[in-house]
């Protein structure tokens, strides 16, 4: 059986890039990450191309997140995916990737990709 995941924080650290990539503050949004696939740059892209104003997620969107462990990752990892959501849409058709781990309670974010799936 694999590490059971704490919400509260990974809610926690999925909403703080979530403010960034709101605030349109792409750099700050990498930089809070280990690692990333995606440039400022490319988030910027992306988010212009699609043409929607992104919003804060609802809360009840963080309880909703789509969470799977990644099985015998040391040290303990998730795929994330994030819905995002726009002024126009609600509920978009954008999804944010991340894999998330959790090393000693230093919780560890690698930005994947931000797309249409």
């Amino acid at each position: 059986m694999g590490a059971r995941v704490d919400q509260e924080n990974l809610q926690a650290v999925v909403r703080s890039l979530i403010t960034q990539i709101v605030n349109r503050d792409y750099e700050a949004a990498v930089r809070s990450c280990s690692s990333s696939r995606l440039s400022a740059d490319d988030l910027r892209e992306v988010i212009r191309t699609y043409g929607c104003k992104l919003i804060d997620l609802p809360e009840h969107a963080y309880d909703r997140l789509d969470v799977i462990e990644i099985t015998d990752s040391n040290p303990p990892a998730w795929s994330v995916h994030v819905p995002l959501w726009s002024e126009e849409e609600g509920l978009s058709d954008l999804t944010l990737q991340l894999t998330i781990e959790n090393d000693r309670n230093q919780w560890n974010i690698e930005l994947d990709d931000l797309l249409v799936p």
